[in-house]
């Protein structure tokens, strides 16, 4: 009898996610708090672009090939030397000139960049899927969609704060999944699963108290920047504007209707899509670069404002980059 083989398929929307992210230099690790604002790609103390670029790369072909964190590494390492950013070296603030030494290189560091963004993207291509199936039900009014918080439970490894929430489950909705939707921190292995109301009786889940959402406030004294988080989750994680996402797959699902089921399509449509706008940033960022239908371009940090022609090559986008102000008004 021929034996089965099955071949593990790469995570298509978790590369994506992680292709279209902008680029960006950083040099304190509160910069990394808007990450969910500007959907960037940084490194905590890198200031230089060619060297973020090729660690992203670097990350997405890992999620291509499933390449273990032992193989990342030596590549990283080879990275990190061509820039000339292996071992100790001096890090200049591009804000306040200020130094400081810093060292990417070692093991431990490695190992966050590659696990944080590994998981992000999982995590983010997951939730890319579950939005779009959601948005799809509601438009064929199929009912709600909950989500499940799935932690690793009794690991010596988990936190106290991830372990609490582990099986929490609500509907999709509930404005408590915009700042507590995986990852919750650095390294953080958890995800959220998606139930229909059949899925919760045939697996015997029961829908979750509702949790009241108190936030706190973090500024980054560097740029002005403030960012809300929940206790316990770590600023600049957890954040995920599902009402936005959700609006855009239903407009998507309702364009590719007959139009004879449009208008009833349309009537299905919650007023939350309709309201959903992504929160303006409160500091300007740094400047990105993206690459749009074949071309590369730069950005405003913001996302909202293009500040270059179209250029053929990532490397015309980089030169282009660095003409151009990274930082404009750091204080409000």
């Amino acid at each position: 009898m021929p034996t089965l083989q099955l071949e593990a398929l790469a995570p298509q929307e978790a590369i994506a996610w992680l292709k279209r992210r902008g680029l960006r230099v950083s040099w304190n690790w509160k910069d990394l708090w808007d990450i969910a604002d500007h959907q960037s790609f940084m490194v905590s103390s890198v200031t230089s672009l060619e060297l973020i670029d090729d660690l992203r790369d670097e990350i997405a072909r890992a999620l291509e090939s499933g390449m273990p964190f032992e193989d990342f590494q030596g590549k990283a390492e080879k990275i990190l030397q061509y820039h000339g950013w292996f071992g100790k070296r001096i890090s200049q603030d591009p804000i306040t000139g200020k130094e400081r030494e810093v060292e990417i290189s070692n093991a431990a560091r490695l190992e966050n960049i590659f696990t944080t963004n590994i998981n992000a993207a999982i995590s983010e291509g997951r939730n890319e899927t579950i939005a779009q199936v959601a948005a799809e039900r509601t438009a064929r009014g199929e009912g709600e969609t909950y989500l499940r918080f799935n932690a690793v439970p009794h690991s010596g490894r988990t936190c106290a704060t991830c372990e609490s929430f582990d099986g929490f489950t609500r509907p999709i909705s509930d404005p408590i999944w915009s700042s507590m939707s995986p990852a919750l921190h650095n390294r953080c292995r958890c995800f959220t699963s998606s139930l229909t109301e059949d899925d919760l009786s045939d697996f015997g889940y029961s829908v979750s108290r509702q949790r009241e959402i108190n936030l706190k406030t973090y500024t980054n004294d560097r740029t002005g920047y403030t960012v809300r988080a929940l206790e316990g989750v770590q600023p600049g994680f957890g954040r995920k504007n599902w009402d936005q996402e959700l609006g855009q797959f239903f407009d998507a699902y309702l364009k590719s209707a007959s139009p004879d089921n449009r208008k009833a399509i349309l009537a299905r449509r919650p007023k939350r899509f309709t309201q959903a706008v992504k929160a303006e940033p409160q500091a300007v960022a740094i400047n990105i670069i993206r690459h749009i239908n074949g071309g590369w371009y730069v950005y405003s940090g913001d996302g909202k404002k293009r500040l270059s022609r179209k250029l053929a090559t990532k490397a015309e986008a980089l030169k282009r980059l660095r003409q151009v102000e990274y930082y404009k008004n750091a204080k409000p």
